[in-house]
């Protein structure tokens, strides 16, 4: 998340105000300002230390710098950073996992008339059996496989073979969607994300007359933390915070010419510092790569409504009755229904609660989705020098807005709206997000303080040796002669003036002891109780 409107920004009113530029300007701002709680900024934080975790940059907190790797007084324990990495084996199972899921759709064709022609087919199967009957003739010029022997077995056959040419060609064109936007490799990395943040998001958008998906990073993506459900179809409004480059928006948006000006403007002038009302932040965009070369762009969707005319024409199946948008317009532009077309409405709760006695049209509230992709007025004027912040205020850049025209619908659905952006949580409390990589922060850093400990009593270890009172060397022979007959082997005579050989010769040791050693056996049963925790096997 870049941080950039730093203060909360009021809600625009749904009801009354006029649903042009300057609104959906300021409710895309609201979304963005409504989106910085507590919760998104402790979440966005443990999301950054999980990828710097994973990366083996753990030594990050003060608790280990300052209180663990240094004394009192503030000076060194002579403690080194050792690193035992298991968060990396932890997301790479994630990973793995995701890899070997084996996930596909299928388009099967249930409306009637596609009920209509299967039975069609059928009959021409069955015509062309009874054809075979009548002479053996006929079976060997027809050459046809879907003919069996007998009626029931050309029925067999027919329904293990037969398919909807519209299903088939609907599935052809989800072979090709999963090709092209490479749905295996949006795979693994969605499992990535999950492990190391607890959130994957992918968005859906046209674009060139085809159909795109696109991983959102974790920390791009803005919801309403409100939302209650795991996958955050709850949520008020959704939408996306990236670094765009200026070529890009140009192409894709057509900007304006002024508007070019100030986005040029910016690139030019700002520097990497960017000064965000909140540290986290800002310490994010700095590890994901904030360039000089790219501008901030907020892509924000929100639930809206809007009145229209609806009415009930009669369905071409049985007498089935369909509510439809009056102002509904084909692929040319001309309306698809005239008030001719309109029938009385059905006694239903609908027909009977909104629709005025002899009315055959009703003007309805109805959920919409709304968007609006802009760069706030605070991005443009941190690239504009001093003199020209005092003198006027920088407005912020609209490339897009207006209602979402591939909004997906589901009747059946009271929440009808579905945003473009495709996400689920791997937990999900009042807010927050969790991960399983959060699990493992701590046995990991408990595990790197054990290692730390016994690299330092390692390292302030000795080797073992005798120990010789010196007044009871022969000084005919001296240090050097027991030496020699040390390594020589060879006996070794020394006068102990009565004291006794164990009150002369000693031994000393300080080479690591079993209390050093067991340092080493602590880590496999943390990492056995931490792979048990997460439902992992262990490796």
């Amino acid at each position: 998340m870049l941080g950039y409107i730093s203060a909360p920004y009021p809600k625009p009113n749904r009801i009354t105000d006029k649903k042009d530029e300057k609104y959906h300007r300021d409710y895309g701002k609201y979304c963005v300002s409504n989106s910085y709680s507590v919760t998104y900024a402790e979440w966005l934080k443990k999301y950054s230390i999980n990828k710097r975790f994973y990366s083996g940059k753990q030594w990050t907190f003060d608790e280990d710098l300052e209180t663990f790797l240094k004394d009192v007084d503030g000076n060194t324990r002579n403690r080194i950073q050792v690193v035992f990495n298991t968060i990396r084996p932890l997301v790479e199972q994630y990973r793995g996992n995701s890899n070997i899921l084996r996930m596909g759709a299928t388009c099967k064709s249930s409306s009637p008339l596609s009920i209509t022609r299967k039975e069609r087919a059928l009959a021409e199967a069955l015509f062309r059996f009874e054809l075979a009957e009548q002479s053996d003739v006929f079976r060997e010029a027809m050459d046809d496989p879907n003919i069996g022997q007998t009626e029931q077995e050309t029925t067999e056959i027919f329904e293990n073979t037969y398919t909807d040419e519209y299903a088939e060609s609907m599935n052809s064109l989800l072979r090709y969607s999963a090709l092209k936007n490479d749905f295996k490799g949006l795979q693994i990395l969605a499992g990535m994300d999950m492990a190391l943040s607890g959130l994957c998001v992918n968005e859906g958008f046209e674009y060139n007359q085809q159909l795109i998906f696109e991983r959102v990073d974790p920390s791009e993506f803005l919801w309403d933390t409100s939302a209650k459900l795991p996958d955050l179809t709850d949520s008020e409004f959704m939408g996306r915070a990236y670094m765009a480059m200026p070529t890009e928006i140009y192409e894709q948006y057509q900007v304006k010419d002024e508007d070019k000006k100030k986005i040029e403007t910016f690139i030019t002038n700002n520097s990497s510092s960017v000064n965000t009302y909140n540290s986290e932040i800002d310490n994010l965009n700095r590890r994901n790569g904030y360039s000089e070369n790219r501008i901030p762009v907020y892509r924000v969707y929100w639930r809206d409504t809007d009145v229209y005319e609806f009415g009930y024409i009669q369905s071409e199946f049985d007498d089935y009755k369909v509510l439809v948008r009056l102002d509904s317009t084909d692929e040319d532009g001309n309306l698809k229904y005239k008030e001719s077309d309109l029938v009385e409405p059905p006694k239903n709760r609908i027909g009977e609660k909104y629709f005025k006695k002899g009315k055959k049209k009703a003007r309805l509230t109805v959920d919409t989705l709304r968007y609006c992709v802009f760069t706030p007025g605070d991005v443009i004027a941190s690239g504009q020098s001093d003199a020209v912040k005092s003198k006027e205020k920088v407005e912020d850049i609209v490339y897009d807005y207006g209602v979402y025209e591939h909004q997906e619908v589901k009747q059946e659905d009271w929440r009808s709206v579905k945003f473009p952006f495709k996400c689920y949580t791997w937990g999900y409390v009042d807010g927050e997000v969790l991960s399983p990589v959060d699990d493992a922060i701590s046995p990991q850093r408990f595990i790197n303080r054990v290692l730390s400990v016994a690299e330092n009593q390692i390292n302030n270890s000795a080797g073992s040796n005798i120990i010789i009172d010196k007044s009871s060397i022969d000084p005919q022979d001296g240090e050097e002669g027991v030496m020699r007959s040390i390594n020589n082997g060879r006996i070794l005579t020394m006068n102990s003036r009565g004291l006794g050989i164990p009150n002369t010769v000693g031994t000393y040791d300080a080479t690591p002891k079993a209390g050093t050693y067991g340092l080493f056996d602590i880590i496999p049963t943390v990492r056995g109780l931490l792979t048990r925790q997460l439902g992992l096997t262990k490796r």
